[in-house]
Formats: C-alpha cells, sequence, structure tokens
C-alpha cells in the first residue's frame, strides 16, 4: 500500500476512484516541454498571454504523487528552462549574473515542488490543486523578495495585454493577477486528473465548473471595473524624449565628445516645442543615461543641457550618472541618477538615487574584494544604492525663448551652428506657479517590483514615470518584456504611467493599463501628452501584498506541519 493513498490488490483505489499507473518518463518530460512552451509564449515577443492560463497544467498534471526528489526534479527543470528561454536576452550582457539567475529561481521553485510532494503524502485529504497553486504563488512570491530578488517572468505579467484581467492588480496587484492564472491552471490540472481516470461528471463537476467559475470571475469584473482617463482643468502637457542611440554609439568616448547626444535631445525638444503650439509644455522627460557622464561634474555637458532647458521654459527630468564626493577619506559614491532642472537654475531641484541596482550589471553581490569577482568587476558599473523616494513636483511652464540671433549669417552645416547653451541662452528663473502634479521616479530594472510604486502613490504621487535604456538588448524580447511590466505598475495604483526609453518602447498608460503612443524601437521620437489625473486609491494601496504574503505563510504552515509529522513519526517508530 502506497503512503497517503489506499490500493486494493486489483488496483482499484478503496476510496472509489479508479487508479492509474504512474506517468512514465518520456510522457512526463513531454509534458515538461509543453508547459514550458506554453509559459514562454505567454510573454513577449509572441506575448499569446491567453497560453499562461494553462501553461502550468502540464506540470501540475506531471509532477501528481511523485516522491519529493522527483517533485524538486521536475518543478526545478520547469523553472529552469523558462529562465533560460525567457530572459535569454540576459546572457550577452552578464552571463554570471544570466546563470545565477536561471539557477536560483528555479531553486526556489524546486523547492516548492518538494513540499507539494511531502504535504500530498501527509495530508491526502487537502484538495491537490490548492496545494499545488499555494506551492507555485508562494515560490513566485518569494523572487520578489531578498537583495537578489529577480520576479521578472511572475506569471502576472503575461496578461499585461489581457485588459479585462489585469483590472485584478488594482485589487491584490500583479500577483492578485497571478494568483487567478495559477488557480485556474490548478483547478484544470485537477480536472485533467478525472478525465485520466473516465470521471467525465467529476471532472466538470466542480472542478471543471470552478476553472470556468473563476475566469469568468476575473474577466467580467474587469469589464466593470474598466473606466475613461478623466483630465484636470490644467492637465500637465508633457513630452518624452526617445534618442534612438544605438549602444555601441552611446557609450562610445568619440560620440560623447563629439556633442552629438546633446544635439539630437535638443532637435527632440524643439520638436516638442513646435508640436505644442502657443501651449506652453510643462514638463520634458529625457531617458535613462541620457547624458552619458556625472552631469553635474561635466561643466561644458552642463552647461549645455542647461541651455536646452532655458529653451524649452519648462522643468527637465534628465538620466544621468551622479557623484557625491562628501565620503571623508575616499572618492566619494557613485549613483544611477535622475536630476529635475528647471530653467534659469543652476542646480537640481531635486536628485534621485536608484535603488534597486542590476547584480553583476550595475553592482557587484556577495563582496566587491572577492578575488573571484574582480575580472567581472571590470566589466561592471559601481555604482552605490539610493536611499531616498523623492516626489518632483511639476509647475506651469512659461513657454519657449526665442533663440539668440547671431551677429552673423548661420552657416547651412549644422555641425558649425553655435551650440545652445545656459551662457548663450541665459533666463531668469521660472516663475513659481501652482503645483499642477508631483510624480515618482523608477529607474529601468525598478520598474518590476511593486512595492517601489506603491512607496510613491502612497505619499501622493499623481503619476509614475520610468526611465530606462533597454538599447543593450536590441531586438530581443527583453524591451518588450520590459514595457509590459509598466503597464501592472499603473493598474495597481490607478495612476498614469510614463516610459521614457532610450531606444525604445517609450510609451505613456493610462490608469487602466491602456498603452498609448508606443513607440518603434531603435528610432528617434518625440511624444506629446496631457496626463489625465489619478484615478485611485485603490485597495492595494492599502494592504499591498497581503495576498501572496497570506499564501506564503500558508505554505510555510504546511510545510511546518508535514516536517512535525516527519519527525513525530520517525520518533514513535525508534520507540521509547
Amino acid at each position: 500500500m502506497r503512503e497517503g493513498v489506499l490500493i486494493s490488490v486489483d488496483g482499484a483505489r478503496l476510496d472509489g476512484r479508479i487508479g492509474l499507473r504512474p506517468l512514465g518518463l518520456y510522457p512526463r518530460i513531454g509534458l515538461i516541454a509543453l508547459g514550458v512552451a506554453l509559459y514562454v509564449l505567454s510573454f513577449p515577443k509572441a506575448g499569446i498571454y491567453g497560453l499562461a492560463w494553462f501553461a502550468l497544467v502540464p506540470l501540475f498534471a506531471a509532477s501528481r504523487d511523485l516522491t519529493p526528489g522527483q517533485a524538486f526534479r521536475h518543478w526545478f527543470v520547469f523553472c529552469f528552462l523558462v529562465n533560460i528561454l525567457g530572459f535569454y536576452w540576459m546572457a550577452p550582457i552578464t552571463v554570471p549574473g544570466f546563470v545565477i539567475s536561471a539557477i536560483l529561481m528555479a531553486l526556489y521553485t524546486g523547492l516548492g515542488g518538494v513540499v507539494l510532494a511531502l504535504v500530498r503524502r501527509r495530508l491526502p485529504r487537502v484538495p491537490y490543486w490548492v496545494i499545488a497553486a499555494l506551492a507555485w504563488g508562494a515560490t513566485e512570491y518569494v523572487k520578489s523578495l531578498g537583495f537578489y530578488a529577480f520576479p521578472w517572468l511572475a506569471i502576472g505579467y503575461s496578461q499585461a495585454r489581457n485588459l479585462l484581467a489585469v483590472q485584478t492588480a488594482s485589487l491584490f496587484g500583479v500577483y492578485g493577477v497571478s494568483a487567478a492564472v495559477i488557480g485556474f491552471n490548478a483547478l484544470v490540472a485537477e480536472a485533467v486528473d478525472l478525465l485520466r481516470r473516465k470521471d467525465w461528471r467529476g471532472a466538470l463537476l466542480p472542478w471543471g465548473a470552478a476553472a470556468l467559475g473563476l475566469v469568468l470571475v476575473v474577466h467580467l469584473g474587469g469589464l466593470l471595473a474598466l473606466g475613461e482617463p478623466a483630465y484636470p482643468e490644467r492637465p500637465v502637457r508633457t513630452a518624452i524624449l526617445q534618442g534612438g542611440i544605438p549602444q555601441d554609439l552611446k557609450w562610445a568616448p568619440y560620440f560623447g565628445a563629439s556633442g552629438e547626444t546633446y544635439r539630437i535631445y535638443e532637435h527632440q525638444v524643439e520638436r516638442a516645442i513646435e508640436r505644442a503650439g502657443s501651449d506652453n509644455l510643462d514638463l520634458v522627460i529625457w531617458p535613462e543615461s541620457a547624458a552619458t557622464c556625472y552631469l553635474e561634474h561635466s561643466p561644458r555637458w552642463y552647461e549645455r543641457v542647461r541651455g536646452i532647458v532655458n529653451r524649452s521654459g519648462c522643468r527637465h527630468l534628465v538620466g544621468t550618472q551622479a557623484r557625491d564626493e562628501s565620503r571623508v577619506g575616499g572618492a566619494g559614491r557613485h549613483f544611477n541618477a535622475g536630476l529635475l532642472l528647471e530653467p534659469g537654475g543652476n542646480e537640481p531641484l531635486e536628485r534621485y538615487y536608484k535603488i534597486h541596482l542590476v547584480p553583476f550589471s550595475e553592482t557587484i553581490p556577495f563582496g566587491k574584494d572577492s578575488e573571484f569577482l574582480k575580472g567581472i568587476l571590470e566589466q561592471a558599473s559601481d555604482f552605490n544604492f539610493g536611499w531616498r523616494t523623492p516626489l518632483f513636483e511639476v509647475i506651469p511652464g512659461c513657454g519657449p525663448t526665442p533663440l539668440p540671433r547671431p551677429d552673423e549669417p548661420i552657416p547651412d552645416d549644422d555641425s558649425e551652428r553655435p551650440e545652445l547653451t545656459a551662457t548663450l541662452l541665459p533666463v531668469p528663473p521660472l516663475p513659481q506657479g501652482p503645483v499642477l502634479a508631483r510624480f515618482g521616479l523608477l529607474i529601468c530594472f525598478e520598474s518590476i517590483y511593486p512595492e517601489m510604486g506603491l512607496a510613491y502613490t502612497r505619499q501622493g504621487a499623481d503619476f509614475l514615470v520610468v526611465i530606462t535604456n533597454d538599447a543593450w538588448f536590441r531586438q530581443s524580447a527583453a524591451p518588450y518584456q520590459h514595457a509590459e511590466v509598466s503597464i501592472l505598475r499603473a493598474v495597481e495604483s490607478r495612476v498614469p504611467l510614463l516610459r521614457a526609453a532610450n531606444a525604445g518602447i517609450s510609451m505613456w498608460v493610462d490608469p487602466w493599463g491602456r498603452a498609448c503612443d508606443e513607440t518603434l524601437l531603435d528610432t528617434e521620437d518625440v511624444i506629446l501628452l496631457e496626463i489625465p489625473r489619478p484615478e485611485g486609491p485603490t485597495p492595494y494601496m492599502f494592504w499591498g501584498d497581503a495576498l501572496p504574503i497570506g499564501e506564503l505563510v500558508a505554505f510555510a504552515v504546511l510545510a511546518l506541519y508535514v516536517v512535525f509529522e516527519v519527525h513525530r513519526r520517525r520518533k514513535r517508530k525508534r520507540g521509547p
């Protein structure tokens, strides 16, 4: 008799269900391969989000009633292959980060399979679908915790373009969307098991009906929740700049020394001014590291950028690098930063230093003094962690300042035109009008952390801004996956989100998750918009990640109970 399952001599289960032989090795391998394909194809570039609702069914079916060791191998291999195929684009940038991320995230999932198998054996009366859903949901949430958090392929993100299902994020965040998808998969897997046993009625009622009910509740609820963006009396008129500068040029020394970067952004600001017409701009957003230097410590380029800001007559958010030289006895600290500049100002009004740095790319984990990591350190940035989440304020712009008239005719050759600088175009300080809106800034990788968006909206942010440079990843799936992550941040707090990417995808997202004015990759472009008002607060802003935390606690309780039971039985066998 197998532990936890009562079987008679002829192989029929004593609980009335028809006994089946366990799946063989090759069918299980086929199921794992099928599940991996469905999971990966539900994310961009393919982006067939409907596949995610069935992607875990093969895994749950293949790992049913396995030993803990077998369950670990199945769940580990499944997640490892999903990682390898899902974020393959990381390998050319940081091989150590790619390998460690793929293995570490798969280890978390593999441990979930172990606990699933143990609980299944010790508590056979608990429905399999409940344990399986808790196992996947809890381990998915664990991947978002700690220094090496990397929740990139959380299954809830696959639904970013599913406008109805994504509305669940306003209740429970992205992990609420994940819970709905995981629960549906687990219920379908339960129904599939009964179909294998030729129990058609049992498959349809209750499991098939429950799965259908869940997907209907999610989508009909989303349909009822949808609304149209509303605009305040004086909306914030904003320009999003996309430089379209290839990565191999962006950081080339000769390209930086030529000043071509700033000519590109000056041209884009002129386009924005021309398109705005009589409507004054209030805010211009540059991408991450648009100024490829320590801007405040590079007088020539700082003067150049200030000249562009003075010309526009409004505040600019500029992505750059920053250096803090106040550290005593050292060379100072270095940051990936965003600076808020305004016309007529000598100093930035506000600074944000990136808090969540990319391991093995922007920072070296596990000790920078390690001999083993010295070679890696030479290929990676050496940024320090930020510590503040300030809100940036937007006030009405005063309109563009006319360009100075040169004493001599300007040649047709643009390379000989005088560079626009703060000295060439001095302006008085911007008149301090009413605050139109406040926004929070996320730099690149930070957009995958729900708690970052919550930190800003709970402080009163009216919208969120993401600046990024995805040109590292060229035409891979990364820019598409990264752009869709931002959609969840907008829906979670019902605030608009603006995204400026160096080479795309730039866009803005309304409070219900509709992506607008999306740009193409590797193009130079300008987006002009009037920012709608926020539609929050949302329930998710109040209780945050209570749902995935509850899943994790419940899963941990089951695991501890199983450990206790195993220990108690072993002690009983040994006797007094």
